[in-house]
């Protein structure tokens, strides 16, 4: 069904294609008859060894006066709460500090640098001395009318303990 389908559709599509059969066997023939270019997101690398990557921190414009907005969308996507979640504070606190670790990474990290994606906020959130220096900058931070230095100030407020086991 699939595949009579790729090879006869002119529109664009998307599939997902965990083995890679379906783009093997048809993104030469969409290639050369509809002109289609190829995305093959293939983080395993099945199909090529130099797959397309999509890095969702790109889709932020820092410049936005919604960046933030656009940072703590992204965030309350990360953050995967229980069905019945009765005490919210640990996912609203894990949603605050992504934020401000995404916010952080789009406003000072550096696409030719490869320091602004999701990889960079881990390495923030992973490491006590880079998140606490991160706080720092947020702070001193006038990005965004400052809600970026508001955000890092808030997180400050955790005690140590409460924060780690966020």
């Amino acid at each position: 069904c699939v595949l009579p389908f790729l090879y006869s559709c002119p529109e664009p599509c998307v599939v997902v294609d965990f083995k890679s059969e379906n783009a093997r066997l048809t993104s030469a023939f969409r290639r050369k008859k509809f002109g289609h270019r190829q995305v093959l997101l293939d983080p395993f690398r099945v199909m090529t060894q130099t797959p397309d990557t999509l890095n969702v921190l790109d889709m932020i414009d820092e410049n936005s006066p919604l960046a933030i907005d656009d940072c703590m969308a992204l965030a309350k996507a990360m953050v995967v709460r229980p069905p019945e979640e009765k005490e919210t504070h640990w996912s609203d606190s894990a949603e605050a500090i992504l934020t401000a670790q995404i916010s952080l990474a789009v406003r000072y990290g550096k696409r030719e640098k490869g320091t602004r994606s999701l990889q960079d906020v881990a390495k923030f959130v992973s490491n006590p001395k880079l998140f606490d220096s991160s706080l720092v900058l947020m702070a001193e931070s006038d990005a965004w009318g400052g809600m970026l230095s508001r955000l890092g100030g808030s997180i400050m407020y955790y005690a140590d303990k409460e924060k780690n086991s966020v």
